[in-house]
């Protein structure tokens, strides 16, 4: 066996460099191609329920009150972010002119505990892309891979 071919089964039969424990030719790897797939979220097959009035996806009819504190910025990514200090922002609404707010988390009441608790694998998702970027800028260990979805990248992020 070339050397090219033991390299390649080598990273076929190691861990998938999307972060699952899974062997790559089992998880992202289809044979000629390597793919995330985005996050399934099972929003639309949650069976109905009721409604909980200030729930932002209470169109569904799929909510389990009461409404919990949904991160805007992930816990998780916050916690990357931070490192051993601490993450500040600055330029929001609720902030004065040049003010800067330490952020330990940012949440909003806006959704249902049920149609919150969906959303945990985009907070996944958006924990291993910042902290796998982190870890490309902050060392130099040569050749590295990470393998993210784009579509749950474009999900995390806020529209224009």
């Amino acid at each position: 066996m070339g050397e090219a071919k033991r390299r390649k089964e080598a990273v076929l039969n190691g861990p998938c460099p999307c972060g699952s424990t899974k062997i790559a030719r089992r998880c992202c790897f289809n044979g000629r191609d390597w793919h995330k797939p985005p996050a399934v979220l099972g929003l639309k097959a949650l069976p109905p329920t009721s409604r909980v009035e200030k729930c932002y996806m209470k169109e569904l009819g799929s909510c389990v009150g009461p409404i919990s504190g949904e991160h805007i910025i992930s816990k998780s990514v916050i916690l990357v972010l931070r490192a051993d200090g601490d993450f500040s922002i600055s330029g929001l609404p609720w902030l004065e002119a040049g003010e800067a707010k330490i952020l330990y988390n940012l949440e909003a009441n806006c959704l249902c505990v049920k149609h919150n608790s969906a959303l945990t694998r985009l907070d996944d998702a958006a924990r291993y892309f910042f902290a796998s970027m982190k870890l490309y800028l902050e060392t130099d260990a040569g050749l590295r891979h990470a393998l993210v979805s784009g579509h749950d990248i474009e999900r995390l992020l806020p529209r224009a």
